[in-house]
């Protein structure tokens, strides 16, 4: 997950560049999971990812961030899938998947000021939430497929969708109840029949399980 936690970073600088009122350069951002148990097993197979969970440490994101207290509402994760495939070896794995995170945005005035460090409503709710919008969609470092964002209440709203592909092979190691891949990768897991589920720790982001089937030969 470490190409995960890096693409998220790009948001604070985006976000604070337009709460200050422009940047330099051209004129013209899940449900928890239930009780897991690593129970180790035979993981080796090729396997379909089926269903995810995550457990996110939101007040960690934003303040890893660099976001101030007063916009401790300003990300929340409404959404998470794996799809894809995942083959473990003897001693060898190769991981093809996409990871999908639905975003919900939230900044009122007062979070854009403190963005801004603006003592007055510098820049109005409305003219920020346009600049953000059209700034993430034309940023080529914006970690977002898509984002919508529109005024209610006085407050920017956005919904953002952020797919990261991951495709990776390498050597594999099975300690225990511990995958351990390459660059220190390592997930717990439980390999029941043809079911296999996973769980990895991303440190930016939290807790993550996969379900993944046992894929028909």
């Amino acid at each position: 997950m470490q190409r995960l936690s890096c693409r998220i970073r790009v948001l604070a600088p985006l976000v604070v560049c337009f709460a200050a009122g422009g940047c330099g350069g051209d004129s013209n951002g899940g449900g928890g999971c239930g009780p897991f148990t690593a129970c180790g097993g035979d993981p080796t197979g090729v396997w379909q990812a089926q269903s995810t969970c995550g457990e996110f440490d939101v007040e960690e994101l934003i303040a890893d961030q660099g976001f101030p207290p007063e916009c401790g509402d300003a990300l929340s994760v409404s959404g998470l899938r794996v799809t894809g495939t995942l083959s473990l070896g003897a001693g060898s794995y190769d991981e093809n998947i996409d990871i999908t995170i639905e975003w919900d945005m939230r900044y009122d005035a007062t979070c854009i000021r403190a963005l801004g460090e603006q003592p007055a409503a510098a820049v109005p709710v409305s003219v920020f939430c346009d600049a953000y919008q059209e700034a993430l969609q034309s940023d080529p470092e914006s970690p977002f497929s898509a984002v919508m964002c529109r005024v209610a209440d006085d407050e920017c709203l956005c919904d953002a969708v952020q797919t990261e592909p991951v495709a990776t092979a390498g050597a594999l190691q099975i300690e225990g109840n511990n995958l351990v891949l390459e660059l220190g990768d390592e997930r717990l897991f439980c390999a029941r029949g043809d079911e296999l589920v996973l769980e990895t720790a991303d440190p930016m982001i939290g807790r993550i399980q996969v379900t993944y089937a046992r894929d028909a030969p």
